[in-house]
Formats: structure tokens, sequence, C-alpha cells
């Protein structure tokens, strides 16, 4: 391997030999290094357990949610049947006279 510096080009010999303190602290290092990746791969899988579960919940809960929307569709469909029928009826009539007439008072 060559070194450029400025003062001119300096050739460096690779070293064939690596202390065992070196490699030591390597084996020591890459060790340490694969239980944070195991503990991060771990907590990584129990988030994405967790975050499948939310989303399997949510999609419950809008199933739930379009099944009531169809339900309060079809009974505002009834009401509004109901209040059809009601507004062509002669008691309604009567009954919408007489309440105005209790609201207006005597007289």
């Amino acid at each position: 391997m060559v070194v450029i510096m400025e003062s001119g080009a300096k050739t460096v010999e690779p070293k064939d030999h690596v202390s065992g303190d070196n490699l030591e602290k390597l084996s020591h290092w890459m060790t340490r290094l694969t239980e944070e990746v195991q503990l991060a791969l771990a907590e990584t899988t129990k988030a994405v357990v967790s975050l499948t579960a939310v989303v399997e919940l949510i999609r419950s809960q809008a199933a739930n949610v379009e099944k009531m929307a169809e339900e309060v569709s079809e009974l505002a469909g009834m009401a509004q049947k109901r209040t059809e029928h009601l507004a062509c009826s002669p008691r309604f009539e009567y009954d919408l006279h007489r309440s105005c007439c209790d609201l207006a008072g005597p007289g």
C-alpha cells in the first residue's frame, strides 16, 4: 500500500502478523456487536408482531364500522318511510294542529 504525503510518498508494508491483544479486542468487539444486533433484531421482531396485531385489530374494527354504517343506513331508510307514512296520515295532521294550538296558548 502506498501513502502519499505532502513531503512525498512512503511505502507502508502490510502487517502479516496481528498481535494477540488486537485479536482479542477485535473478537470482543465483534461479540458485543453481534449481541447488539441480535437484541435489535429481537426488538424489531417484537415490534413487527405488535404492529401486525394492531393492523388486524384495525381491519376488524373497520369491518364492524362498515357493518354498523349499513345498519344505520337501513334504519334511516325505515325512519324516512315511517315519517312519510305518518305525514300522510289524517291523525298526524290533527296531532300537529293540536300541538301548534297548545304552543300558541289559550285564545
